[in-house]
């Protein structure tokens, strides 16, 4: 599988509770910048869809979370703005891949002008190591 991606490809595991063990174990065997959602529960098939997260396709499960792994790959500056701030989003490491990396939001620009989609490993951006 690790030849064959494509850089900063997204890999989802479709095994309950791969989030705390096998998520990890697989991301660090899949190339730099390579996104592994990991689910922490069970689920049915149905209740996983794909939605666009700015620089490509990211999964996202009714009713249940998704963890996200990213291997190799350092977040590029991004500062959250004040409103994002109050809800807890204080920078890339607590972007929501889901709703979070559109890059056609200017809600979500920072002073810079830079938005998630610019910078955040969570959103297929940041620099490679």
């Amino acid at each position: 599988l690790s030849t064959r991606l494509a850089p900063r490809a997204v890999v989802t595991l479709e095994s309950c509770y791969s989030d705390e063990q096998v998520g990890p174990a697989v991301s660090e065997l899949l190339p730099p910048g390579v996104r592994v959602f990991a689910p922490s529960g069970c689920y049915r098939p149905e209740a996983l869809t794909f939605r666009d997260g700015g620089r490509g396709l990211v999964p996202a499960l009714a009713g249940g979370a998704v963890r996200l792994l990213v291997r190799g790959c350092v977040d590029d500056p991004w500062s959250a703005p004040d409103w994002l701030q109050r809800v807890g989003v204080d920078g890339c490491a607590t972007v929501d891949a889901v709703d979070m990396c559109d890059s056609d939001d200017p809600s979500l620009r920072d002073a810079a002008g830079r938005t998630p989609a610019d910078a955040c490993c969570r959103c297929g951006a940041g620099t490679l190591r």
